[in-house]
Formats: C-alpha cells, sequence, structure tokens
C-alpha cells in the first residue's frame, strides 16, 4: 500500500499504527472525491516523508493523511518517520518542529495541514519548473 512507519509507534503514533491497520483490511480511505481526482493525474512516483515525535498530538493527523494519499494511489509512497530515532534524517531536512511534512525531498510542510492544502502542494511535484527551483533551494540549504 506505500505505507511506511520508520521508528518505534509509541505515544501518539500509537494510534496512528492501529489506524493504519483498520483503513488497510477494511480497504477504505476517507478521501474527498476532489483528492482523487487530483491523485489520479499524477503520472510519476511521489514519496512523502512526514517527521514525528512519540509526544506530538498533532503528527498522527499528518501521518495519517499522508497514508490515505498513499493507499489510494499506487504512485504515492508515505513513510512516517521518528525524528529522535533517525537524527541524521531529522538534520538533512531541517526538522526543527513536529510534524513536518516532507514531499520529494524539496516540498516542507510544517503542521498538520488540511487535506486540501497539502493535495495542492503535492501537485506541485507536476511542475517540472517548479520542482527544479526547489531542488535548488533545497541542495543550496544543505551547503
Amino acid at each position: 500500500f506505500g505505507i511506511r512507519l520508520y521508528g518505534i509507534p509509541s505515544g501518539y503514533e500509537f494510534a496512528t499504527l492501529i489506524e493504519d491497520i483498520r483503513m488497510v483490511s477494511r480497504g477504505e480511505v476517507d478521501l474527498t472525491p476532489q483528492t482523487r481526482q487530483e491523485l489520479a493525474r499524477l503520472t510519476q512516483p511521489v514519496h512523502i516523508q512526514v517527521y514525528v515525535t512519540p509526544t506530538c498530538p498533532y503528527c498522527p493527523r499528518a501521518v495519517l493523511l499522508a497514508h490515505k494519499l498513499a493507499m489510494v494511489s499506487d504512485l504515492v509512497t508515505a513513510a512516517m518517520i521518528e525524528a529522535t530515532e533517525f537524527p541524521h534524517l531529522a538534520e538533512r531536512y531541517h526538522v526543527h518542529g513536529v510534524p513536518r511534512t516532507v514531499i520529494q525531498d524539496v516540498i516542507h510542510i510544517e503542521g498538520a495541514l488540511p487535506e486540501q492544502q497539502v493535495i495542492q502542494k503535492l501537485m506541485g511535484v507536476l511542475d517540472a519548473p517548479t520542482m527544479a527551483r526547489l531542488r535548488g533551494e533545497f541542495e543550496a540549504s544543505l551547503n
């Protein structure tokens, strides 16, 4: 289903694990028809990473949305990454607060945004000039 959990799903993230199991077993995802239409437009694989900590009450919402997107589209892979267990990744993607969602390594979302706003950012991967600019900015920030 393109759903990944890296790190121990403890604290608030335990509920995420249970909800993922429920979604997969039922095969049902509650996303709007507009979001489903947008996901159908994807033509290339998209990788979403959601950085979390066990004590963040907002993180499960961001992770579950990413996992729902992955369940609906075979082109989307969504990973929950426990930031304290993977400090090298948290540092690379400038995770100073959670949840922090990273799309295609360059689009960064702070906080648990509503479905419409996340899908709008995700669909930015279709725009090659925008992605090239963002990738350049990201690589410059690494130096």
